[in-house]
């Protein structure tokens, strides 16, 4: 939602100079995405490939919001089209090396899921095992997941991450499958209803 964009939208009116819909145009945007990309030494904000491009979409969500409230079509405003930043070989390189770093074994991931789900004294431990495995999340960032974190836009469900202290913390992870599969239905049973500002890990398990 609008709540979602209140950072982007700040970016936008410091870069572009305003913060009017009439001003999310295709030459702001790739503008605007590629100074939050460039280098603070440049002048730019240092963000990374991935999440200056989702400021972008950020901000031109703001245009689908608005014509998703219009009644007349005169009302509504063209979504204009954009260039996203592709990642040069040298960022895809250090990416996938990152990666693996991350990268965990599967075979001891299954067990610590079981000793999580079976034996720790925290019966929502599973969760936490679940979201370090299955994404970037830092153990703080996933320890302090709430519901209204999970949010989905163009048919894409994503953990938006807005409260960072740093620019780089500020990002979207898409939900992979498997994390579809045993978070989403958590999200919607009737008893999570009306409570997301509860954490995730305060949620019943699928099993």
């Amino acid at each position: 939602g609008v709540q979602t964009c209140a950072l982007p939208i700040y970016r936008w009116k410091a870069i572009i100079g305003e913060e009017s819909l009439d001003s999310i145009t295709s030459s702001h945007l790739n503008f605007f995405v590629r100074k939050l990309h460039a280098p603070k030494s440049d002048g730019g904000y240092g963000y990374c490939v991935e999440n200056a491009n989702n400021e972008g979409v950020r901000i031109r969500s703001l245009i689908k919001f608005h014509n998703e409230h219009q009644k007349e079509d005169v009302d509504r405003i063209l979504e204009p089209s954009w260039e996203r930043i592709k990642e040069s070989k040298a960022q895809q390189k250090e990416r996938v090396r990152k990666d693996k770093d991350k990268a965990t074994d599967k075979d001891q991931v299954r067990r610590l899921l079981d000793y999580a789900y079976l034996e720790h004294e925290d019966k929502y431990a599973w969760l936490f095992v679940l979201l370090i495995d299955n994404t970037t999340l830092r153990n703080t960032e996933a320890l302090s997941l709430k519901w209204k974190d999970v949010v989905r836009q163009d048919g894409i469900w994503f953990i938006d991450l807005q409260d960072s202290k740093t620019a780089a913390g500020i990002r979207r992870l898409p939900l992979n499958t498997r994390l579809i599969k045993y978070l989403l239905p958590l999200k919607g049973t009737s008893k999570n209803q009306g409570r997301s500002e509860e954490h995730t890990s305060e949620l019943q398990s699928p099993y």
